[in-house]
């Protein structure tokens, strides 16, 4: 069989990604906002039960219901519009991918007496397998435009790359409901309609790539930069510019008919913000934007945070990929160049540049499909370089792929290892290639620092144990005197300060406290939070602060302690503060302690 290879490895790799989602983490078997349709998938989801169950797209009274009922916690980000009705935050693109699997669900939901209301155990199983066939079919056609270009042999090794050393295997194999790898499934069948029609222009193949360009971009809107690989594809140089533009000419009615069924599909989302809002346009993001003017170029690229290229370090190869383009296969280079450039700059430029709990940079994941040009570039000009540079890119290619597979594995661990939203540069590389980690490590994620030294001479500066206090003290639960200090809503601030003097000749500080909650908060920006100021007058010369929550579960005293380390910037006092920042919780705490240490 020709390009035997390629094909065996989509199996493969498809083989991988159904392991994976079958036998280490199968949505459609977890609660809550774990579940398939939970969390952005719900939003995007929401359409279907709305429309086609509870007959309400202006009001959406199902939600409160299902919220209680399936503990899907925030998932529906909407708005209330001038108009009075509710305004579904995300577009309805991915909603039409969904709607095959949704309704082979609820024909089964009815048929077997199980809750026919769009999210029981159904309606999950069915669209995790239908995004799991996407995935399939997203695979075999950037098989079909790699072949175009490359051989199988290139073909083969690229494609296994992608699926076991990107991000993109845990957004096909896990995540594959959002909206990430069904836009890449999308962008490869475009590619290669692209492809076919400079080969033989038809109408239907316009059809079809304007209504996919349409779809992708009433499931993303910033996907509409997708449009510049038709227009550009094989266009390298001015007169291949001019020739873009006579073909055009000549084929304008096709044009016509790609341009008339992109808008046929985007016009779904504007009758529905009309029928909702009363206007065809509506913005439906709240207060999230872009800035195109300040992009997050650094911290989407090489933050410990999100960095693509520290989470995706495979990815680096499409920087030479794109200088071989360039050289060898300059038809596509312009195309993939300028879709790359202008996605990165889109992505860079929104004010959430981490997009919320992430395994590195999802919002590039379908990118790939482009991207996987100038990656097989490299691996191409790899094949035929010489030994010390096949060592060199092999050691690199075994730590991107073995470091994307351990970081999958910890994204989903029960123990909590991946902090998806909060990453930093300390936590990285406590939890790099890690199996196991302590509540105390935990503290990393916020602003503590790490002192590698032995600890020299020690003095206890300061110690509050609440017995003379008489102002909101708790005498039900002791530890171990009578009194402890109440942190809630209403009692919501304790601080108490250090001069400077006290701790002159120290370079540490180390803070530690007795805590007990009622119960745990999980929302970590409503956490009560220990913050340690060092000031000059009423100046903050420098902040350290740790969020109590993450050591204390709740029902019990636990003792949260954590280092500061003394400035040499200059300062006058040392602020010690415990806070509730909106948790509704009760927060106990007893037997501080301030010690200063070389």
């Amino acid at each position: 069989m020709k390009n035997r290879y390629s094909l065996a490895t989509v199996c493969f790799g498809w083989l991988i990604i159904l392991a994976i989602s079958l036998f280490y983490y199968p949505k459609w078997q977890q609660s809550g906002n774990e579940s398939t349709i939970g969390y952005d998938v719900a939003g995007y989801y929401e359409y279907l039960p709305a429309i086609f169950i509870y007959k309400d797209l202006l009001q959406l009274q199902f939600q409160d219901s299902v919220f209680a009922k399936y503990k899907l916690g925030n998932s529906f980000p909407n708005y209330e519009s001038t108009s009075g009705n509710k305004i579904m935050k995300y577009p309805a693109g991915a909603a039409i991918m969904y709607l095959p699997w949704f309704t082979v669900a609820h024909v089964y939901a009815k048929a077997n007496d199980i809750p026919a209301d769009g999210f029981s155990k159904p309606y999950q199983t069915a669209l995790s397998w239908g995004c799991l066939l996407y995935v399939l079919i997203g695979l075999l056609f950037v098989r079909k435009v790699l072949l175009h270009k490359f051989n199988d042999k290139v073909t083969a090794i690229t494609i296994l790359l992608l699926i076991i050393g990107t991000n993109y295997l845990n957004y096909a194999s896990i995540d594959n409901a959002m909206t990430h790898s069904l836009l890449f499934t999308l962008f490869s069948i475009l590619l290669w309609l692209v492809i076919s029609f400079y080969k033989s222009p038809r109408i239907i193949t316009a059809i079809f790539i304007g209504a996919l360009i349409g779809l992708a971009t009433i499931t993303r809107p910033s996907e509409i930069v997708i449009c510049i690989i038709p227009i550009f594809w094989g266009v390298f140089d001015n007169k291949s510019f001019m020739q873009r533009l006579q073909f055009f000419r000549q084929h304008i009615i096709k044009i016509i008919f790609a341009i008339l069924s992109s808008f046929a599909i985007i016009s779904i989302q504007l009758l529905y913000w009309k029928y909702t809002s009363g206007n065809f346009i509506e913005y439906s993001y709240g207060e999230q934007g872009f800035d195109f003017k300040h992009p997050f170029f650094y911290e989407v690229l090489f933050t410990f945070r999100k960095g693509w290229l520290v989470y995706t370090p495979l990815m680096l190869f499409i920087i030479p990929g794109f200088v071989i383009l360039w050289k060898k296969h300059r038809d596509i280079f312009w195309s993939c160049f300028l879709y790359f450039i202008l996605t990165l700059w889109i992505v860079a430029s929104w004010e959430i540049w981490w997009y919320g709990g992430s395994l590195g940079q999802r919002a590039l994941v379908q990118s790939y499909a482009v991207l996987i040009f100038p990656l097989a570039a490299t691996i191409e000009s790899l094949l035929r370089a010489k030994l010390f540079w096949k060592i060199i890119a092999t050691a690199f290619i075994i730590y991107s792929v073995s470091f994307n597979l351990f970081l999958t594995w910890q994204a989903h661990a029960p123990i909590g290892i991946f902090e998806a939203e909060n990453m930093n540069r300390a936590y990285f590389w406590k939890t790099f290639y890690s199996t196991k980690i302590t509540k105390q490590d935990k503290l990393l994620l916020d602003k503590v620092d790490i002192n590698k030294e032995p600890i020299g001479n020690s003095e206890l500066i300061c110690q509050i144990q609440f017995e003379e206090d008489s102002f909101a003290i708790a005498e039900d639960i002791f530890n171990p005197g009578n009194h402890a200090r109440i942190i809630n809503s209403e009692f919501s601030f304790y601080n108490f300060t250090i001069s400077k003097q006290e701790i002159d000749t120290y370079k540490w500080l180390h803070i530690s406290m007795m805590c007990f909650l009622d119960k745990k908060e999980w929302d970590l920006w409503k956490a009560d939070q220990i913050a340690v100021w060092f000031k000059d007058g009423d100046t903050k010369v420098k902040t350290n602060f740790v969020r109590i929550q993450r050591i204390a579960d709740g029902g019990y005293w636990v003792e949260v302690y954590f280092d500061a380390e003394i400035p040499k910037k200059n300062f006058n006092s040392i602020e010690i503060a415990v806070m509730n920042l909106g948790s509704r919780y009760t927060l106990l705490i007893d037997n501080i302690q301030v010690k200063a240490y070389d």
